[in-house]
C-alpha cells in the first residue's frame, strides 16, 4: 500500500513538473541553490569562521525603529504637476 501510494505521488510530481512552467521555474531555483550550498561545503578554500567572526542575525531588530513621520500635504501652489484640461461635455 505504501509503495502506491509513493509511485503515486511521483507520478502526480512529474506530471505537475511536465505541465507547469511555474513547477519547472520553482525546480530550477532550487537546483541553483543547493548547487551553491553544496559547492559552498566542499570549497576547501573557504576557512571556517572564528568566533569572533561570527554573527548573530536575527529575523527582527531588537530595538523597535521609530515610524517615519507623514510628509506635510504640498499645497496646489507648490505643486509641480499640472491641472487637468477641460473637456467638452459629451453629447
Amino acid at each position: 500500500m505504501t509503495l502506491a501510494i509513493a509511485t503515486l505521488g511521483i507520478i502526480a510530481t512529474l506530471l505537475a513538473y511536465a505541465l507547469s512552467p511555474g513547477v519547472r521555474h520553482a525546480v530550477g531555483h532550487a537546483a541553483h541553490s543547493v548547487k551553491h550550498a553544496v559547492s559552498h561545503v566542499f570549497d576547501h578554500r573557504h576557512q571556517a569562521p572564528t568566533p569572533g567572526q561570527r554573527r548573530l542575525h536575527l529575523a527582527q531588530p531588537i530595538h523597535p525603529v521609530p515610524a517615519k513621520a507623514p510628509k506635510a500635504a504640498v499645497s496646489p501652489a507648490h505643486s509641480h504637476s499640472h491641472s487637468p484640461t477641460a473637456t467638452a461635455p459629451g453629447p
